[in-house]
Protein backbone atom coordinates (compact mmCIF):
# COMPACT_ATOMS: atom_id res chain seq x y z
CA UNK A 1 0.00 0.00 0.00
CA UNK A 2 0.89 3.88 -0.85
CA UNK A 3 2.49 5.48 2.06
CA UNK A 4 0.68 8.75 2.79
CA UNK A 5 1.82 11.94 3.56
CA UNK A 6 -1.93 12.88 4.11
CA UNK A 7 -2.30 9.67 6.73
CA UNK A 8 0.91 11.40 8.56
CA UNK A 9 -1.21 14.64 9.04
CA UNK A 10 -4.08 13.30 10.48
CA UNK A 11 -1.87 11.47 12.51
CA UNK A 12 -0.48 14.41 14.01
CA UNK A 13 -3.46 16.61 14.35
CA UNK A 14 -4.80 14.11 16.30
CA UNK A 15 -2.20 13.42 19.10
CA UNK A 16 -1.01 16.71 19.66
CA UNK A 17 -4.60 17.86 20.20
CA UNK A 18 -4.91 15.90 23.05
CA UNK A 19 -3.26 18.58 24.52
CA UNK A 20 -3.15 17.22 28.06
CA UNK A 21 -2.38 14.33 27.72
CA UNK A 22 0.35 15.10 24.89
CA UNK A 23 1.96 17.82 27.62
CA UNK A 24 2.37 14.93 30.25
CA UNK A 25 3.92 12.70 27.82
CA UNK A 26 6.42 15.33 26.47
CA UNK A 27 7.72 16.82 29.67
CA UNK A 28 8.29 13.33 30.94
CA UNK A 29 9.80 12.22 27.38
CA UNK A 30 12.32 15.79 27.73
CA UNK A 31 13.86 14.20 30.45
CA UNK A 32 14.94 11.34 28.21
CA UNK A 33 15.68 10.95 24.46
CA UNK A 34 14.02 13.63 23.31
CA UNK A 35 16.17 15.71 25.39
CA UNK A 36 19.06 13.73 24.88
CA UNK A 37 18.57 14.15 21.26
CA UNK A 38 18.24 18.07 21.55
CA UNK A 39 21.19 18.12 23.67
CA UNK A 40 23.61 16.43 20.95
CA UNK A 41 21.96 18.83 18.07
CA UNK A 42 22.28 21.79 19.95
CA UNK A 43 26.14 20.99 21.21
CA UNK A 44 26.74 19.88 17.53
CA UNK A 45 25.45 23.07 16.39
CA UNK A 46 27.27 25.11 18.54
CA UNK A 47 30.94 22.74 17.52
CA UNK A 48 30.14 23.72 13.91
CA UNK A 49 29.36 27.50 14.57
CA UNK A 50 32.20 30.14 14.27
CA UNK A 51 32.03 32.27 17.05
CA UNK A 52 32.60 35.37 14.49
CA UNK A 53 28.73 33.82 13.27
CA UNK A 54 25.65 35.63 14.83
CA UNK A 55 22.31 36.00 13.38
CA UNK A 56 22.23 32.43 12.05
CA UNK A 57 19.20 31.64 9.55
CA UNK A 58 18.15 28.39 11.13
CA UNK A 59 15.39 25.98 8.95
CA UNK A 60 14.03 23.27 10.85
CA UNK A 61 12.45 21.04 8.81
CA UNK A 62 9.26 19.01 11.10
CA UNK A 63 9.11 20.93 14.01
CA UNK A 64 6.29 19.32 15.87
CA UNK A 65 5.49 20.83 19.17
CA UNK A 66 8.26 23.98 18.48
CA UNK A 67 10.69 22.89 21.85
CA UNK A 68 13.93 22.62 19.79
CA UNK A 69 12.34 25.57 17.46
CA UNK A 70 12.49 27.46 20.53
CA UNK A 71 16.15 26.32 22.11
CA UNK A 72 17.77 26.96 18.59
CA UNK A 73 16.45 30.80 18.13
CA UNK A 74 19.55 31.57 20.80
CA UNK A 75 21.56 30.82 17.24
CA UNK A 76 19.98 32.96 15.43
CA UNK A 77 16.20 33.71 13.64
CA UNK A 78 14.16 30.12 13.15
CA UNK A 79 11.93 29.05 10.70
CA UNK A 80 9.89 25.69 11.48
CA UNK A 81 7.90 23.87 9.29
CA UNK A 82 5.32 21.17 10.01
CA UNK A 83 2.61 19.20 8.56
CA UNK A 84 0.66 19.66 10.96
CA UNK A 85 -2.01 22.83 11.06
CA UNK A 86 -3.01 22.16 14.80
CA UNK A 87 0.89 21.97 16.13
CA UNK A 88 1.73 25.17 13.97
CA UNK A 89 -1.77 27.28 15.27
CA UNK A 90 -0.17 26.46 19.16
CA UNK A 91 3.36 26.51 18.59
CA UNK A 92 2.96 30.71 17.07
CA UNK A 93 0.97 31.27 20.10
CA UNK A 94 3.78 29.77 22.47
CA UNK A 95 6.88 30.87 20.54
CA UNK A 96 6.11 34.11 19.16
CA UNK A 97 9.79 34.59 18.48
CA UNK A 98 9.96 31.87 15.69
CA UNK A 99 8.82 32.14 12.13
CA UNK A 100 6.08 28.75 11.80
CA UNK A 101 4.88 27.28 8.72
CA UNK A 102 2.23 24.88 8.84
CA UNK A 103 3.05 23.06 5.30
CA UNK A 104 4.23 19.56 3.30
CA UNK A 105 8.09 19.78 3.29
CA UNK A 106 7.91 17.91 0.15
CA UNK A 107 6.31 20.66 -1.20
CA UNK A 108 7.01 23.63 0.08
CA UNK A 109 8.52 26.58 -1.86
CA UNK A 110 11.60 27.19 0.24
CA UNK A 111 14.24 29.85 -0.35
CA UNK A 112 16.94 28.76 -2.47
CA UNK A 113 20.78 29.09 -0.92
CA UNK A 114 18.55 30.86 2.40
CA UNK A 115 19.73 29.61 5.11
CA UNK A 116 23.02 28.77 7.29
CA UNK A 117 21.39 25.65 9.08
CA UNK A 118 18.95 23.08 8.56
CA UNK A 119 17.71 20.80 11.50
CA UNK A 120 15.94 17.62 10.37
CA UNK A 121 15.27 15.42 13.33
CA UNK A 122 13.17 12.55 13.55
CA UNK A 123 11.54 13.24 10.64
CA UNK A 124 13.09 11.26 7.42
CA UNK A 125 11.55 8.04 9.25
CA UNK A 126 8.66 8.96 8.49
CA UNK A 127 8.80 9.92 4.95
CA UNK A 128 7.96 7.47 2.10
CA UNK A 129 11.17 5.16 1.03
CA UNK A 130 10.97 7.01 -2.51
CA UNK A 131 10.89 10.52 -1.13
CA UNK A 132 13.61 10.21 1.50
CA UNK A 133 16.36 11.37 -0.76
CA UNK A 134 14.07 14.43 -1.81
CA UNK A 135 14.45 15.62 1.51
CA UNK A 136 17.71 15.76 1.69
CA UNK A 137 17.89 17.22 -1.90
CA UNK A 138 15.50 20.03 -0.66
CA UNK A 139 17.69 20.60 2.56
CA UNK A 140 20.88 21.02 0.36
CA UNK A 141 18.74 23.43 -1.66
CA UNK A 142 17.79 25.40 1.29
CA UNK A 143 21.42 25.95 2.31
CA UNK A 144 24.06 28.67 0.91
CA UNK A 145 27.00 27.38 -0.44
CA UNK A 146 28.86 25.17 2.13
CA UNK A 147 25.58 25.72 4.66
CA UNK A 148 25.64 23.04 7.41
CA UNK A 149 22.49 20.49 8.47
CA UNK A 150 21.91 18.10 11.21
CA UNK A 151 19.72 15.41 10.63
CA UNK A 152 18.60 12.38 13.38
CA UNK A 153 16.56 9.08 13.37
CA UNK A 154 16.18 5.91 14.46
CA UNK A 155 18.94 3.41 14.21
CA UNK A 156 17.43 0.49 11.85
CA UNK A 157 19.61 -2.14 13.11
CA UNK A 158 19.20 -1.38 16.79
CA UNK A 159 15.69 -0.30 16.19
CA UNK A 160 14.91 -3.70 14.98
CA UNK A 161 16.87 -5.78 16.95
CA UNK A 162 15.03 -4.41 20.11
CA UNK A 163 11.85 -4.87 18.07
CA UNK A 164 10.58 -1.28 18.66
CA UNK A 165 6.55 -1.50 17.30
CA UNK A 166 5.78 1.34 14.31
CA UNK A 167 3.27 3.48 15.76
CA UNK A 168 2.94 6.04 13.69
CA UNK A 169 1.56 6.29 9.93
CA UNK A 170 4.70 5.42 8.18
CA UNK A 171 8.16 4.36 9.59
CA UNK A 172 11.24 3.92 7.57
CA UNK A 173 14.26 4.02 9.92
CA UNK A 174 17.50 3.76 8.42
CA UNK A 175 21.05 2.44 9.20
CA UNK A 176 24.09 4.61 8.89
CA UNK A 177 25.20 3.14 5.34
CA UNK A 178 21.51 3.69 4.06
CA UNK A 179 21.43 7.32 4.85
CA UNK A 180 25.02 8.07 3.91
CA UNK A 181 23.83 6.53 0.81
CA UNK A 182 21.11 8.75 0.03
CA UNK A 183 23.18 12.04 1.28
CA UNK A 184 26.71 11.35 -0.31
CA UNK A 185 25.81 13.83 -3.56
CA UNK A 186 24.53 16.29 -1.86
CA UNK A 187 26.58 16.52 1.36
CA UNK A 188 29.99 15.98 3.03
CA UNK A 189 29.26 13.75 6.30
CA UNK A 190 31.24 15.48 8.77
CA UNK A 191 30.50 13.46 11.98
CA UNK A 192 28.09 11.07 12.98
CA UNK A 193 27.22 10.23 16.45
CA UNK A 194 24.18 7.94 18.59
CA UNK A 195 22.59 8.38 21.44
CA UNK A 196 22.45 5.83 23.69
CA UNK A 197 19.84 5.26 26.57
CA UNK A 198 15.90 5.63 26.31
CA UNK A 199 13.13 5.03 28.97
CA UNK A 200 14.30 1.77 29.59
CA UNK A 201 17.68 2.67 31.08
CA UNK A 202 17.19 5.57 32.91
CA UNK A 203 19.01 4.72 36.15
CA UNK A 204 21.88 3.42 33.63
CA UNK A 205 21.37 6.73 32.21
CA UNK A 206 21.92 8.39 35.47
CA UNK A 207 25.09 6.93 36.51
CA UNK A 208 26.52 7.88 32.82
CA UNK A 209 25.48 11.71 33.11
CA UNK A 210 27.51 11.42 36.96
CA UNK A 211 30.72 10.04 35.20
CA UNK A 212 30.18 11.57 31.97
CA UNK A 213 32.74 14.46 32.45
CA UNK A 214 35.83 11.72 32.62
CA UNK A 215 34.31 8.80 30.81
CA UNK A 216 36.65 8.71 27.84
CA UNK A 217 35.50 5.64 27.01
CA UNK A 218 31.78 6.31 26.60
CA UNK A 219 32.93 9.70 24.84
CA UNK A 220 34.95 7.20 22.39
CA UNK A 221 31.67 5.19 22.16
CA UNK A 222 28.96 8.06 21.52
CA UNK A 223 31.21 9.48 18.84
CA UNK A 224 32.36 5.95 17.17
CA UNK A 225 29.68 3.47 17.45
CA UNK A 226 26.29 2.54 15.72
CA UNK A 227 24.54 0.67 18.31
CA UNK A 228 23.34 3.54 19.84
CA UNK A 229 19.04 3.92 19.41
CA UNK A 230 19.28 7.44 17.59
CA UNK A 231 21.72 8.44 14.90
CA UNK A 232 22.98 12.22 14.56
CA UNK A 233 24.93 13.14 11.60
CA UNK A 234 26.12 16.51 10.57
CA UNK A 235 26.82 17.53 7.35
CA UNK A 236 28.16 20.40 5.09
CA UNK A 237 27.14 20.95 1.75
CA UNK A 238 29.33 20.15 -1.09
Amino acid sequence: MKQSIEENRKFYNLSWSKTKKVQKIFSYLANNDRRCRHRIILSSLKSIVSQQQENLRILELGCGLGELADKLSSFGYVTAIDLSNWAIERNRAKYPHVEFISGNILTYDFHASHYDVVICSEVIEHIPVEEQKTLITIAANTLKPRGFAIFTTPNKKIMSKLKIKEHQPIENWLSVTEFQNLASDKFEIINSLTTFFTLRWKYINILWRLFWPTNLIGDYLIKNSTLGKYLVFVLRKL
